[in-house]
């Protein structure tokens, strides 16, 4: 007769923290991690005490992180979600593998990817309210980020609350600062300022929705089930999550040229993605008339389950270390 019970495995997760698509991406997988005992680390992965290791780790974009977890011999996934060039993915991993929808092909030729990583929930929350806008600045120099603050964050969003008074939550992932001084008074002043009991009851307490949000305090994906409305700058995050769920998604200009490079690869399946900008929002009706679709039936072929094939990859080296 056996007695005593089975030590859980410890699997690392770790992400490039700065940066909307690799955060997303780690939360998706480590939500079908429900077997072992993720502990959620950074750059440093100073989440565990010094001197231990996991069994495992997943590691998104953060190069430096993989490879020093390698070489103390920990089996790890490096999962690329689109930020890292692969000539510089690092080749003393276990698992190399990338973000890549299957209706994205032409995005990064010659690369294997694993499908759309959709969201853990696909259903929208039953009751719905406000606007959730999230942009990547992942990428911009200091100059960069403040330019694209005021000239295109803050007039698109000031023109959005005047038109479509409620909620509104702004996430983001570098340059927070910068895109605080550009909107802080179009968020405190403009209508409808504060959150209520829907959008903002995933964000945790004391969100007041006057302030810009980083994506490592906001789970993007839940508060994205609980918008009316969705405004992102172009990233896999925003395309996914509208695809999955099949929602309107409203493109802000791109930011990055690896954005306009999302946006150009969107054409084929999005049948034309235009970002807006807010001379397109003081004209139209609603939101719907500038939103993205993406009902296309080139997007058919995506079974949405990218998260659970990478989360087998790296049971496989828990369990099974190669």
């Amino acid at each position: 007769m056996r007695t005593g019970c089975a030590v859980r495995r410890r699997v690392l997760v770790a992400a490039r923290r700065a940066d909307v698509d690799s955060v997303t991406a780690a939360r998706r997988v480590a939500a079908h991690l429900t077997d072992v005992d993720v502990v959620v680390g950074g750059e440093d992965h100073g989440a565990l005490a010094e001197g231990e290791s996991p069994d495992a780790a997943l590691v998104c974009d953060d190069v430096s992180v993989a490879e020093r977890l390698a070489a103390r011999q920990v089996p790890v996934v490096f999962l690329c979600s689109s930020v890292v060039d692969p000539d510089t993915w690092p080749s003393t991993v276990a698992i190399r593998c990338r973000h890549r929808p299957a209706w994205l092909p032409s995005l990064w030729d010659g690369v294997t990817g694993v499908g759309t990583m959709a969201p853990v929930r696909p259903r929208l929350a039953r009751e719905r309210a406000g606007t959730l806008a999230v942009f990547s600045l992942a990428g911009c120099s200091a100059a960069e980020a403040r330019h694209y603050a005021s000239e295109v964050l803050r007039p698109v969003v000031d023109i959005w609350r005047r038109r479509w008074p409620g909620e509104f939550v702004v996430v983001g992932d570098q340059h927070l600062d910068a895109v605080n001084e550009a909107l802080g008074d179009v968020l405190v002043d403009g209508p409808g300022d504060g959150l209520g009991d829907g959008l903002g009851d995933g964000l945790g307490d004391g969100l007041d929705g006057t302030r810009v949000r980083s994506v490592e305090e906001v789970d993007v994906d839940d508060a994205h089930a609980k918008a009316s409305w969705f405004l992102a700058t172009p990233t896999l995050t925003a395309a996914t999550l509208a695809w999955a769920r099949r929602t309107p998604l409203v493109l802000l200009p791109p930011a990055t040229a690896r954005q306009q490079k999302l946006v150009d690869a969107l054409v084929p399946p999005w049948r034309t993605p235009v970002p807006v900008t807010a001379e397109d929002l003081a004209r139209a009706p609603t939101p719907d008339a500038v939103a993205v679709t993406t009902d296309s039936a080139a997007l058919a072929s995506d079974d949405l389950r990218g998260a659970p094939r990478v989360a087998r990859q790296v049971r496989q080296i828990t369990f099974a270390p190669v």
